[in-house]
């Protein structure tokens, strides 16, 4: 629990301690992780009907590391590279700017305590879906067998450290920062010493990370829009699972 704002610790210690003096404490089980994420054996399509729908929104991604994974911090360069740095990205450069067939094309990299999750989302046109999706996963392959330039690393470096201190701002910023560093157990020293952990990273690093993370054969694709105009293409791709806009995926 993290509090902030005008108003006295000892004040606030009154409160907390009414609010859950009633909580009694339990003996729970031990968490283990039993790889709740499993491998892909094959492309796993689910197509979400919207039939009043001109353009069809993507995601799709696979499995990924935990927070605290001696990969991560390799990977969260690369992913600002492939996807995460807007306009400099790979995607960007390949996908919009190179054949306009999106406006927006991004990654993420969201990793948790046990485990993470890897998604490239972009929105297109009907008729392109086939297309950008090939593209899609010609770029993410590129990228993971090769790895990125020197220029393309020092530009994600910069980066991230400069946006290290946009995520500070605010006090609602600093609690969430604060919930983070608590839920992954790390010292307030992290963000202190965050160019001292980001800068380091070498190519060699980044390139072993992403054999090591990012080679994956299959992917969760998932497609919103109108059934009759995407289907086929879709189809290229696997066995889809069809949903319309009223059911859950």
């Amino acid at each position: 629990l993290i509090v902030a704002g005008a108003l006295s610790v000892k004040n606030m210690q009154k409160t907390w301690e009414k609010l859950f003096s009633g909580w009694e404490k339990k003996n729970l089980p031990n968490f283990k992780n039993n790889n709740s994420i499993p491998s892909l054996n094959n492309n796993k399509i689910r197509l979400i009907n919207k039939p009043e729908y001109s353009q069809t929104t993507i995601l799709l991604g696979h499995e990924c590391i935990d927070e605290l994974h001696r990969d991560k911090v390799p990977l969260a360069v690369a992913n600002y590279i492939l996807g995460g740095g807007n306009f400099s990205s790979r995607l960007m450069a390949e996908i919009r700017t190179a054949t306009g067939q999106t406006y927006a094309i991004n990654s993420q990299l969201s990793c948790l305590k046990y485990y993470g999750i890897f998604t490239i989302s972009t929105s297109t046109q009907n008729h392109q879906l086939k297309s950008v999706l090939t593209s899609i996963i010609h770029v993410y392959r590129k990228f993971v067998e090769t790895g990125p330039t020197e220029n393309e690393i020092e530009k994600a470096k910069q980066f991230a450290s400069g946006n290290m201190a946009f995520e500070l701002e605010g006090l609602n910023s600093v609690v969430e920062k604060l919930l983070w560093l608590r839920f992954f157990r790390r010292d307030n020293s992290y963000l202190e010493q965050y160019e001292s952990i980001i800068f380091p990273v070498s190519s060699d690093q980044i390139l072993n990370a992403l054999h090591n993370q990012f080679k994956s054969d299959n992917f969760v694709i998932i497609a919103v829009g109108k059934r009759n105009k995407i289907q086929s293409q879709l189809g290229s791709f696997g066995k889809i699972a069809y949903y319309s806009s009223h059911e859950s995926p």
